[in-house]
């Protein structure tokens, strides 16, 4: 698979900016291709309507010629009673739509949310998601780390929102690392708890005419 990035929450914005025909931007995408929503900063924030608008408009994400969406769930501006129907609501559309789901979160839930109470209700609801293909936690912070970072996150671990949520999860378990060395010490520490099914690296790949993504 590869992933489009760029920190956008917006579809129409995260389409537009992931423009492999501009020299400062992206590699072409290989294999089965899908489109990130989210991020770590304002622009890439869910709100209530911010998610509304990623389901009205999530066939625009199939049209573009993506297999898949990855939902970066990290700033969520609003408690877990409101968003949690609203995210399933657009999970089950990503699925209508034809699209696999990914939804992926920094180390072990969002780290910021209205609560810590409601990280682990986001966290509790979309394992037992019957819509979600992967729950892809982030085991890094920069990006730049030599191995992975296995904490909590530190927002609401004391409310409970470790490891064990993810235990008997149903989608699949494929955190995202660095790069590749990292996956050994990452399947080390999980698996005998959370079985994982393989990884997706942050370090940017671009693919040559002799090496595939």
């Amino acid at each position: 698979m590869s992933i489009a990035f760029t920190g956008f929450s917006n579809i129409q914005q995260a389409i537009q900016g992931y423009d492999t025909t501009a020299s400062w931007c992206c590699p072409e995408l290989t294999g089965n291709t899908f489109l990130s929503l989210g991020g770590g900063n304002a622009a890439g924030r869910f709100t209530p309507q911010v998610i509304q608008d990623i389901t009205k408009y999530i066939g625009d994400v199939k049209a573009a010629g993506y297999f898949g969406v990855a939902y970066d769930i990290e700033l969520v501006y609003a408690n877990s009673s409101v968003m949690i129907p609203l995210f399933a609501k657009s999970f089950q559309a990503a699925k209508e739509a034809g699209l696999q789901v990914i939804v992926t979160m920094s180390h072990s839930a969002p780290y910021y949310t209205e609560s810590p109470e409601d990280a682990v209700a986001f966290i509790k609801a979309w394992v037992q998601d019957d819509n979600i293909d992967i729950i892809s936690p982030q085991l890094y912070s920069s990006g730049h780390e030599s191995g992975p970072i296995l904490d909590e996150t530190f927002t609401c671990h004391q409310a409970g929102c470790t490891w064990l949520q993810f235990v008997g999860m149903k989608p699949k378990f494929m955190p995202s690392i660095v790069d590749a060395s990292h996956f050994e010490a990452t399947n080390n520490f999980f698996r005998q708890a959370v079985p994982v099914s393989g990884y997706i690296v942050w370090a940017q790949q671009i693919p040559d005419a002799t090496t595939e993504q």
